[in-house]
Parts: C-alpha cells; structure tokens; sequence
C-alpha cells in the first residue's frame, strides 16, 4: 500500500517524503532512495542516491540511521 506524503524532522532539519515500493522520495528534494524491507520488519537496508547503503531501524515513528542520527516521522 502507498503511503500518503509525511513530515519527517532530524538533525538536518525538517523535509517531506514518500514512500512507494521499494522507493522512497524525498519531496524537498526529488531524490529518490532504495528501501528494502518493511517498515514492520524493524531493520531494513537503504541505498542513498549517492550510493552509500546503510542500516536502518524505525520503532514506532522514530527512525535510527547511523548517516542521520535519530528522525522523528510525523
């Protein structure tokens, strides 16, 4: 299922994204990240668009990454 466009605040400040398949769309932006994995599973694998894979957790509405710290979704 699609999800609808959230707000997402880090240490970077705050941005906008979406999430569809394996794509995650950075609407600030326009890039584009690869995610495998469901947001359920817990851990999941993310390709950067400058190609830097990392881990990365999300319990509840709180994402850990070890390339962007802690994000808060809203």
């Amino acid at each position: 299922m699609d999800s609808p466009i959230r707000t997402v605040l880090g240490p970077d400040g705050m941005h906008m994204e979406q999430e569809f398949g394996t794509m995650r769309w950075d609407v600030m932006t326009g890039e584009m990240s690869t995610v495998f994995g469901a947001p359920g599973d817990g851990l999941r694998m993310v390709t950067r668009p400058n190609g830097e894979t990392v881990t990365e957790q999300q319990v509840g509405n709180v994402r850990f990454s070890p390339d962007r710290g802690t994000e808060t979704i809203f």
